[in-house]
């Protein structure tokens, strides 16, 4: 693949650093608001940080052409009392179209494929429904090749809104765990894994690119150690298989790939291999609050793994944890699609904590 330099202009001359701190009193979150900024004239920004409160950041670069747009949120949190420490790998950076088709009779997006915008997005207006390329415009209601439902016309809908990583930590800090949070770009050797109790990589819809050689090698130093790994993502299953390296799925991740379309419906039901009995269901459809999980894959546990629950209308496994040398929970669909976040991210938690 080619490579291309930067272009001059283009260099940051500074960078602004945003803080929102937050707080848990009494089991009700006290929100801040983003502050200001901090100017940075390096990569580098040192704070001394105060027990019990939640940090947020997201940073911008400068130059005299003026500012970028903001990065991902990360976010930190050292815990009063911990019982231990978590690191969020953000792994989730995609954005993208929906999947279309062509060919001389019939064309357009295919059903159930949903873009990944960046933030939230108004264009989606809903799904196609006319694909033949000689259906004329008859009126505006009759519109002919390319009509779609009007369904969500007067809706925003959430696609990649970058900031993930708030959700799992919110959990955490009531959980009693300090945690951080980091892209998967800057894990660039296995020993900044070994210090943390857990490794939690949120996938989201990321595709192609889920499992860079850097973080498998990471992976596999850490669960090596005895780290306790959680997975979870949309295509951590059909991208196992692309990325054809059956030793480190089936091994260290401790799953095969079963079949996407797992479920139409999005809900599924947890009970196995010690998990306490949960019903999750999948926000599927696009909406205005959180990035829709519309395409839920099946896994098959391998090397002493085992399935913890089944999709409810396809029977086909919806989870695949193992407890042996390390443990390991992978999740085969968008963990904050759920309705339910808190509860089953939770249960992660209680799980690779035992």
């Amino acid at each position: 693949m080619a490579t291309c330099n930067l272009e001059p202009t283009a260099e940051a001359q500074y960078y602004i650093v945003y803080t929102r701190r937050s707080r848990t009193v009494n089991g009700q979150t006290i929100a801040g608001d983003w502050n200001n900024g901090t100017r940075v004239n390096t990569t580098h920004y040192g704070f001394v940080a105060e027990r019990g409160i939640r940090y947020d950041f997201r940073i911008v670069a400068g130059n005299k052409g003026g500012v970028s747009l903001p990065s991902e949120t990360h976010c930190a949190y050292l815990a009063p009392k911990p019982k231990g420490s978590v690191l969020i790998v953000n792994n989730f950076t995609r954005l993208a179209a929906p999947t279309f088709f062509a060919d001389s009779i019939y064309a357009g997006i295919i059903p159930q494929s949903y873009a990944v915008q960046d933030g939230k997005d108004i264009s989606f207006l809903g799904e196609q429904y006319d694909y033949l390329r000689t259906s004329e415009w008859q009126s505006d209601d009759n519109c002919g090749w390319g009509a779609s439902y009007a369904d969500q016309q007067f809706t925003l809908t959430a696609g990649n809104t970058h900031d993930y990583p708030i959700m799992h930590g919110k959990v955490l800090s009531e959980l009693g765990y300090s945690y951080c949070s980091c892209s998967s770009a800057m894990i660039l050797d296995s020993a900044s894994l070994r210090k943390y109790t857990i490794v939690d990589v949120i996938c989201g819809k990321e595709k192609e690119n889920v499992f860079a050689e850097a973080l498998r090698k990471a992976l596999l130093d850490y669960t090596h150690n005895g780290g306790s790994l959680l997975l979870s993502g949309m295509y951590i299953g059909s991208e196992a298989v692309a990325l054809q390296d059956t030793a480190f799925i089936h091994q260290v991740l401790r799953y095969s790939y079963r079949g996407d379309h797992a479920s139409r419906k999005g809900t599924l039901l947890l009970n196995r291999s010690g998990w306490p009995m949960q019903i999750v269901r999948l926000i599927s459809q696009p909406n205005a609050d959180i990035i829709c999980c519309e395409n839920p894959q099946g896994l098959m546990p391998t090397y002493g793994a085992s399935s913890i629950g089944t999709y409810t209308d396809s029977g086909m496994y919806a989870g695949i944890a193992y407890n042996g040398a390390y443990k390991m929970v992978a999740l085969p669909f968008i963990m904050e699609s759920a309705e339910d976040f808190p509860a089953l991210f939770r249960n992660c938690i209680y799980y690779l904590s035992k």
